[in-house]
This record gives structure tokens, sequence and C-alpha cells, in this order.
């Protein structure tokens, strides 16, 4: 065969080319190592924003950073107040970040920050919030069953 005149579309491999998606199914829950964190006490009589959340009557705030989902931040913030219907578990997504909210009790502030302070503690963001977590396992209340 004389390659000089064959088909363009007879030489070499020819398999069509499907790009690979390896974005992040937010549907499901995805776990982010902590990289950093930021933690602040307040009186419950203040009202801040982060991340685009409305945060109402908070004793303590914990943001929680973790590695990139692709070009995107990912952050948990979790809100400590004693009002159970100030702050409600949530989901946020845009150009920039990723963020959930863990809405807690005042109590657990002490106990979060314990749990935050292991080397290799992760948290969990869903676009389902109540699958917001943060442990010490990255596998760790997945949704599978332990025996």
């Amino acid at each position: 065969m004389n390659y000089a005149r064959a088909d363009a579309r007879r030489r070499g491999l020819h398999q069509e080319f499907t790009p690979l998606n390896l974005a992040n199914d937010w549907s499901v829950p995805n776990s982010f190592k902590i990289r950093s964190t930021r933690s602040m006490v307040m009186d419950g009589a203040r009202d801040l924003n982060l991340f685009g959340f409305e945060i109402k009557k908070a004793y303590g705030v914990i943001e929680l950073v973790g590695s990139r989902a692709g070009k995107l931040r990912t952050v948990l913030v979790a809100v400590f107040s004693d009002d159970k219907n100030a702050n409600q578990s949530a989901f946020k997504l845009n150009e920039e970040y990723v963020a959930g909210l863990l809405a807690l009790p005042g109590s657990l502030f002490a106990a979060v920050q314990q749990l935050i302070s292991v080397d290799g503690a992760f948290f969990r963001i869903c676009k389902d919030p109540k699958f917001n977590a943060i442990s010490t396992d990255a596998t760790f209340g997945d949704g599978s069953s332990i025996d």
C-alpha cells in the first residue's frame, strides 16, 4: 500500500477522543483532608456571613479548609449554637469554592476542636447537607455498613 496516497482515515490508530471527566459528583459525599483550620468563639448575640452562609446566634465557628477539588477550594464551616432553629446544615457551590455548613450544639465546640486537632482529620461535604461531617478517617461513616 502506498501510504502517501492512502486515505487519512486508514492510517495509524484511530480512536475517538473522549475527554475524561474528573469533576467531583456533589450528589454523593466527598471527603477531604483538613489542611488548615480557623476558630472563633463569640457571645451568641452577633450574626455573621461566611462563604455566603448567614450564621445566626453562634457561640463558636470553626472553618476547615481542605484539599482542592479540581480548581475549587473546599471548606466546611462548623457552627455552634444553642438555638436549634437558627442555623441549618447547608451546601454552596460556586466558581471559586465548594462549601458546606455543619450546624452543631454549642456544647460540642471543645469536642470538635479536639477532633480536628488530630493529624489526618477529614471533613465530608455533599449537596445533601445531612451528610456533612468531620471524622478522623476518610471512610468512617460513608454509608457503608460496619460489622
